[in-house]
């Protein structure tokens, strides 16, 4: 195996061993840091919310069975109490498998031990934490998990009532990070699984890959000797490696066939060199001619593509401006469709109040005319009561008229005297009776005249009302029926202005394409100018060289018999 194969060998199983590889080992630091922060919220969530709880419930069991009494004479240097206060405090100890329960007090600024379980520092200076002053103030209050020469702890505190002393309770604390730590250890030992199992399938795979075309270039290095008698590759899979094999057997058999056509035609290459000296200058002439028009074709195309670019960069242009515009002609569209909808309900309002008018003014109608029913009505129980006025008033005179001629009748014409006194009486009262009805049917006629006028005018605004609606309603009618031919016009140049955008994207790809083989064009005509003007120099050297091409027909046969076939 040559070096540049190895070289080839290596790299290619470097590379597929990297791609494998890098994302592999992303993915793990990923999903490393996704578990821990998930772990750790776990942990802070529960572990540690359920650990401050069992602390709460400590301190809740301390401040039951502590005796404030013994607080206050402990702080006062009561040895009694304090021995008491302490030997409390140790049973506490004992009974809730805590570290430290203890009470401290603050004299101003300065803070000191009360009692301290299994020890003996009463009076002992301790400065007070923030969360141990704000204790004092009346909260129950965490602190954070902290370290000391002692371990790790986390404590709880709360204000004693009537006191200036807290109750405090240390718990061990260090299972929480030893329980990070095991979980760290966990995850970097399925990582480092992950990896290792990773890292042998991204090496197989990598050999497998890279196996084909390491027995590919052992294949070609006797080729390129010039030794062609190697037998043909097995292709062994449907791949592109595979695809290439197949590939490599077609070129290897038909460079076979070309080196035998090469043999062959090389011997003929000596009986024409003979008639090819005398269309050399024939030749030559017409490569130079062909020369000049290549150099001007070169130049025209040279401009016929910067006027390419030019009109291409227009077109883009206005395929920009047509995508701009065909967002605003869909807004606009929207805005008509959005205005049509509001018109046409509009119409339809203004359709109701329309029939509402007309049923206000059918019923001022009916009213008005009620009304003067009644206006009607009253005239004729005017003309009653004037008639029961004058009945009455002639009663009243028949009366007087009994009377008097029951005076006159004597004691015979008390009886009917009395009837008679009845009757005027009665007569009075009707007369009286009829001029009150009289009055409040004068009073009910002023007002239902009045009543009528009021209806008449109400009548004139409801037929003006009826007019303006009509008017509104038409006006609403002009101006659906204008924003629906507005809204269809503005929809068919939208569909113009997309055609138009389509058009314009087709013309800047095809200008695009033009431009290419335009440049290609140009390319290739300067390639050939220059291709031709060195023609022009082989065909004046071609005389001198077909002198040799004889011998030179006989090195090519020379060099074609090294190939082995």
């Amino acid at each position: 195996m040559s070096l540049a194969t190895k070289k080839k060998q290596s790299s290619i199983f470097k590379k597929n061993l990297q791609g494998y590889l890098i994302p592999l080992i992303i993915s793990s630091l990923i999903f490393t840091g996704v578990t821990i922060v998930f772990t750790r919220g776990i942990v802070e969530n529960q572990v540690l919310k359920g650990f401050e709880q069992t602390l709460e419930a400590n301190l809740q069991v301390a401040a039951n069975e502590i005796e404030r009494e013994y607080i206050e004479e402990a702080e006062k240097g009561n040895q009694e109490a304090y021995q008491k206060l302490l030997s409390q405090l140790n049973d506490l100890k004992a009974q809730t498998n805590v570290e430290n329960v203890y009470v401290l007090g603050k004299a101003g600024d300065d803070g000191h031990i009360i009692a301290l379980s299994e020890t003996e520092e009463n009076g002992s200076e301790y400065p007070f934490t923030e969360e141990m002053n704000r204790a004092l103030a009346g909260e129950k209050l965490f602190s954070e998990i902290y370290e000391d020469e002692f371990g790790t702890h986390k404590s709880i505190f709360v204000h004693v009532d009537g006191t200036q002393a807290i109750l405090g309770i240390d718990m061990d604390a260090s299972f929480i990070k030893e329980l990070y730590a095991q979980i760290i250890y966990v995850l970097v030992g399925l990582i480092l699984i992950v990896l290792l199992l990773g890292s042998l399938i991204a090496y197989w795979m990598s050999k497998r890959i890279s196996k084909p075309i390491v027995a590919l270039a052992k294949y070609v290095e006797p080729l390129a000797e010039g030794d062609f008698t190697s037998e043909t590759l097995k292709v062994t899979s449907n791949d592109e490696i595979g695809a290439l094999t197949a590939n490599v057997n077609k070129m290897v058999t038909q460079l076979k066939d070309l080196i035998g056509e090469v043999s062959i035609n090389s011997e003929q290459v000596a009986a024409t060199s003979q008639q090819l000296y005398s269309s050399t200058e024939q030749t030559s002439s017409s490569i130079m001619m062909i020369n000049d028009s290549i150099q001007e074709v070169a130049s025209g195309t040279n401009e016929q593509t910067n006027a390419i670019e030019e009109i291409s960069g227009a077109v883009e242009k206005i395929a920009h401006h047509l995508e701009d515009m065909t967002g605003k002609i869909k807004e606009v569209t929207n805005a008509a469709t959005g205005t049509a909808e509001i018109s046409e309900e509009g119409s339809n309002v203004v359709g109701k109040a329309i029939k509402q008018m007309q049923i206000i003014n059918t019923n001022v109608s009916e009213s008005a005319d009620v009304i003067k029913y009644l206006h009607e009505s009253s005239n004729q129980i005017n003309e009653i009561v004037t008639l029961i006025t004058n009945i009455a008033g002639q009663t009243n005179l028949l009366a007087l008229n009994a009377s008097i001629e029951a005076a006159r009748a004597g004691e015979h014409g008390k009886g009917f005297s009395v009837v008679a006194e009845e009757v005027r009486k009665l007569a009075e009262e009707s007369a009286s009776a009829a001029n009150q009805i009289s009055e409040k049917i004068v009073f009910i006629q002023d007002q239902s005249i009045k009543a009528v006028e009021t209806m008449s005018k109400g009548y004139e605004a409801v037929q003006t009302g009826i007019m303006t609606v009509d008017e509104a309603g038409s006006s609403f009618e002009n101006i659906r029926k204008s924003v629906h031919i507005v809204a269809n016009q503005i929809s068919a140049m939208e569909e113009k202005v997309v055609e138009m955008n389509e058009s314009g994207s087709k013309i800047a790809t095809s200008l695009d394409n033009l431009s290419e083989s335009s440049s290609e064009f140009s390319g290739h005509a300067q390639n050939v100018s220059a291709a031709s003007e060195e023609q022009t120099a082989v065909m004046e050297e071609m005389v001198s060289a077909t002198n040799t091409l004889s011998q030179m027909a006989e090195s090519l046969q020379t060099i074609v018999n090294k190939f082995k076939l």
